[in-house]
Parts: structure tokens; sequence; C-alpha cells
């Protein structure tokens, strides 16, 4: 999850959000899907868009690892837990429910296209 920077697209947030709170380097990223939720603050009023960016990660990610995020964001120092799972078993938060079904989709018709990994169902714990 994330946001684009100022003149940065979507596409290029995906990777840097990827890096950032992964550390993972995704290769071929393609907007999967896109979907719409109720804004989530106070001083957010109406729609946020979402978009589900689908792509390959290295071999190595099959096993589970640890990330502690960098830079200088809130989350900055927040540690995830990753394994990959059956994606049939991911069950997300609603309104993030979203691209679910677009990713079973993709996960069908391509059989080389690894399972995406998930983070914790509630994001990872300060340290």
């Amino acid at each position: 999850k994330g946001k684009a920077m100022r003149g940065e697209t979507d596409l290029d947030a995906a990777y840097r959000e990827c890096r950032e709170e992964s550390g993972l380097r995704p290769t071929d990223l393609q907007l999967l899907t896109s979907f719409h939720t109720p804004g989530r603050s106070g001083k957010q009023r109406g729609m946020e868009t979402w978009n589900a960016f689908w792509g390959r990660v290295p071999a190595e990610t099959l096993i589970p690892f640890t990330h502690r995020v960098k830079g200088k964001g809130r989350d900055r120092g927040r540690v995830y837990h990753f394994r990959l799972v059956p994606l049939d078993a991911v069950s997300l938060h609603p309104p993030l429910n979203g691209p679910l079904p677009a990713l079973r989709r993709a996960r069908a018709e391509t059989a080389t296209v690894p399972s995406p990994v998930i983070p914790p169902k509630h994001g990872g714990a300060k340290p």
C-alpha cells in the first residue's frame, strides 16, 4: 500500500513502495485492476482509488523473510514478516479485498506467475 509522490507515476510508485515496505524488487509490474473505497480519514471525502499491480519476485522469496522499513515516513522502523501463501488462503480486511478476484483470475491464466507476497493481515509491528 502507498501513495504516489508528486510527479511520480502509479507504476513508479508501485516499484518504490515494494522496495520500501518489503525490500522486494519485483520485475514486470503491470496494473491488474483498480477499485474504489470510501475515504478513510475525516479529512478525505468521497472515494479513494486503489491500484493493484501484479509482478514477479525472485525465487528466493519462497523462503519466509523479515523486512524493517527504512526511509523517512511514519512506517520507518516498522517490521514486516513475509511468507508466500496460496492465493485462495488470502483474506484481507474489506475494502482491500477489491483486487483478490483479479489476482485469482491472473493466477489461473498464468501458471508461471508466482503468487504475490502478502504482508500480515494487520500490517507490521513497530520494534
